[in-house]
């Protein structure tokens, strides 16, 4: 991976992180919270 595309992956990474820990702090049980974690989690490591 370039210096290039490690930035583009760093800034979209930061993107998926802040709109997740906005659906997590709205979520209202415990099983919700983990399928946020775990979808982020995978979209991370598609990205």
């Amino acid at each position: 991976m370039s210096r290039a595309e490690f930035e583009v992956w760093e800034r979209e990474s930061e993107r998926l992180r802040e709109e997740a820990l906005v659906r997590y702090e709205r979520s209202m049980s415990p099983g919700e919270s983990q399928e946020i974690v775990d979808k982020l989690t995978e979209e991370l490591n598609r990205v």
